[in-house]
């Protein structure tokens, strides 16, 4: 699972305005700045530390670009995020088996009997 990784990876796209390839993303979970640039068809990807993704609900997206008469904007963008560490347990029922709960001498000799039911709710 995620939460048992020393890192995720944290991506998206930037796009617009003069956004272009190169230009640098931070990204800022829980206090800590991650860096990374923006790449040729418009995404970035930067891996952020599990422990801070755990603390903390926002991430915080930062892009510096700088256009052809040199002047710099800086376009934002944020996400929030669930922490889910606990599956929740759903119902599990069994239909009847052979007809009528009873295997028969004439069924016990059969290869395979079939046993068949649902798995419904929570994280099934």
């Amino acid at each position: 699972s995620e939460s048992g990784a020393e890192t995720i990876a944290v991506s998206g796209t930037a796009t617009g305005g003069d956004i272009q390839a190169g230009d640098s993303v931070t990204v800022s979970v829980n206090g800590t700045d991650y860096t990374t640039t923006v790449q040729a068809d418009g995404t970035y990807s930067v891996d952020v530390a599990t422990s801070d993704l755990l603390a903390d609900n926002s991430v915080e997206v930062d892009v510096v670009s700088t256009d052809a008469a040199g002047n710099s904007v800086t376009s934002e963008g944020s996400r929030d995020i669930s922490v889910d560490l606990e599956a929740e347990s759903g119902t599990v029922t069994v239909n009847t088996i052979a007809g009528d709960d009873v295997i028969n001498a004439s069924e016990s000799g059969a290869e395979t009997i079939a046993v068949s039911g649902t798995a419904t709710g929570g994280d099934i």
